[in-house]
């Protein structure tokens, strides 16, 4: 049995259905080499900046099972979040991750019990086909963000939900939720192989889509409720990535990243070109240049960008800190349409150039 206090980490995610980081308490058992249990209670924290509140509770309760080795492990939970005197969420959950000598695989379902809504849909997995080649998929569906009673305050002006609850019924603040929630597809196929030991290919394909969201109106009798706008779906962003490292190749344990990306959705289009190194200079001292080349084609603009990254980075660590130092020059070249000032009223192609140079700083302790 074991007991953690304080601000757990995101790893219990899966298997509790918890949100982010929280403070509390988490304890586990083992009943038998089968079988698991566990439990988690306090206040959920969205991030490690997140303040503090009472108002905000849960509770969680899963069960693992591990019937043959590590092959197959099945887990499930319950969990029930509470603001106020709002259920803000309250959920049922199922993770099932499979693991064999070159395949692996981890599915996801989160539905909402509340809400009769399903949260989380996911399959993560990989699979090595013949000596070298290692293939990956990754598909997913998920509201975003996660659905909770709380969802309702987006786009309000106030930032508390009981105020809200105090003039709606549970009922109506349901629906407001869901208007304001808006839903994620993603699928990625990716491929990897080595080459001797030194180089190693990358690649992927990917699609992601964020569905809209519905308006609001604001409510007779509820001078806290303002009407929020629909916001539009994205539409299909398309994208394709292949990368090639290679390890040690003008000194030992120097590494080179040459990367190309394209990106194509209904806003903008892409392709970025880009080199990433990092070589030792001495003892813990490393120093990393970069440099990419990206063309930009947005519409809205009325033309194409071209940006030129140059950047360099250098840090140094130990055991308990690092220093890590950025500098870097930017050059945007922008071929924008302008309009002839003239009664033909044709279009005239005109660039605009911006310069920036930047440094930044930093120093970390490790805990």
């Amino acid at each position: 049995m074991s007991a953690q206090p304080g601000r757990n980490a995101e790893h219990l995610v899966g298997q509790l259905g918890a949100i982010g980081l929280f403070d509390g308490i988490w304890v586990g058992y083992r009943i038998d080499p089968k079988w698991s249990v566990s439990a988690a209670a306090g206040l959920p924290a969205y991030s490690s900046y997140s303040a503090f509140s009472s108002q905000q509770k849960f509770g969680t309760v899963a069960a693992e099972f591990n019937p043959f080795h590590q092959t197959f492990v099945f887990d499930a939970y319950l969990y029930d979040e509470v603001s106020g005197s709002s259920t803000e969420r309250r959920a049922i959950g199922l993770q099932t991750r499979y693991s064999v000598a070159g395949r692996t695989a981890v599915a996801m379902v989160d539905y909402d019990i509340e809400f009769r809504q399903l949260n989380v849909v996911s399959l993560i997995g990989n699979i090595k086909a013949g000596e070298s080649w290692i293939l990956g998929f990754n598909a997913d569906h998920r509201l975003i963000p996660l659905l909770e009673l709380g969802n309702s305050l987006i786009g309000q002006n106030i930032t508390d939900l009981q105020v809200l609850a105090n003039e709606l019924t549970p009922s109506q603040l349901q629906q407001i939720a869901l208007a304001r929630t808006a839903t994620s597809s993603t699928v990625v196929l990716s491929a990897s192989r080595s080459f001797g030991e030194r180089w190693q290919f990358m690649g992927d394909i990917g699609g992601l889509e964020l569905g809209g969201t519905r308006a609001t109106a604001a409510v007779p009798g509820t001078p806290s409720l303002i009407a929020v706008a629909a916001n539009p779906s994205t539409g299909l962003d398309k994208t394709a990535t292949l990368q090639i490292a290679g390890a040690s190749l003008t000194q030992a344990s120097d590494l080179h990243i040459f990367s190309a990306r394209f990106d194509d959705s209904s806003a903008q289009r892409s392709t970025t070109l880009s080199w990433d190194a990092r070589f030792v200079v001495r003892g813990a001292w490393r120093l990393g240049p970069r440099f990419s080349v990206e063309q930009l084609n947005d519409p809205s603009i009325g033309g194409k960008q071209l940006l030129y990254l140059p950047q360099v980075r250098s840090d140094w660590t130990n055991r308990f800190s690092v220093i890590e130092v950025i500098a870097g020059y930017s050059l945007q070249n922008q071929q924008a349409l302008q309009q002839q000032q003239s009664l033909a009223g044709q279009s005239l192609s005109g660039a605009i150039e911006q310069r920036s140079l930047y440094v930044s700083a930093a120093y970390r302790v490790r805990f």
